[in-house]
């Protein structure tokens, strides 16, 4: 039996209105070399399409499904990305410029080399992910969780983790000097091999129960 052949667009550097975009989202199984600008995306689930090589400038994204996507070399600039199902996800090499990833779920994900620069991301959910080489540069993820989480080579930058759920997630190795903690939550061990600020640490040490007094 002949193999079906996968259908694929590709539709580099144009302007795509409306309607094509809902067509092209629900009809095709692979988009690539393509851009996207200036739309507004609603009501759509979108299962196991693979996007490469694409960009998407200025779009939001309304009840939007996107579990079991696969992204790869995409960049999302200036798009509202947020309570989107990206679960159960491959993403690898995707840039988040300037993005609202408000209550945006990535859980059981895989991540490598993906870029949040500039984004506002409170409740965002990587929990139960693996992630390998993630930079996150300027970006709130308050309230966030990332429970369980196989964390590789990660940097943080200028970012605010207030409040954010880090539960079983080693942070060895990882720099957290120039973040705000405030509030975080965790039970103590995903500390070790952490790289924080002495005023830091003192405030982490509340959560293991340890009391510091000057004589």
């Amino acid at each position: 039996m002949k193999k079906e052949k996968k259908r694929k667009f590709i539709y580099p550097n144009v302007d795509i209105d409306q309607e094509s975009i809902f067509h092209i989202l629900l009809e095709e199984d692979r988009i690539e070399h393509s851009k996207f600008k200036n739309q507004e995306i609603v009501d759509v689930h979108i299962d196991h399409q693979e996007w490469n090589t694409c960009i998407f400038q200025n779009v939001n994204f309304v009840r939007v499904d996107l579990s079991s996507i696969t992204l790869l070399d995409v960049i999302f600039d200036h798009c509202d990305l947020s309570n989107l199902d990206f679960s159960e996800t491959t993403i690898h090499r995707v840039i988040f410029r300037d993005c609202k990833l408000v209550g945006t779920d990535f859980s059981c994900s895989s991540l490598q080399d993906v870029f949040f620069e500039r984004c506002m991301a409170h409740y965002i959910n990587f929990s139960a992910s693996k992630i390998k080489y993630m930079r996150v540069s300027e970006s709130d993820f308050t309230y966030g969780s990332m429970n369980e989480v196989e964390l590789k080579d990660s940097e943080f930058v200028n970012s605010k983790l207030q409040v954010m759920e880090v539960m079983r997630t080693p942070l060895s190795g990882i720099d957290l000097r120039t973040c705000s903690m405030e509030g975080i939550r965790l039970v103590g061990a995903e500390l070790k091999g952490a790289i924080v600020t002495s005023s830091q640490a003192i405030d982490l040490s509340k959560l293991l129960g340890i009391i510091i007094q000057d004589e």
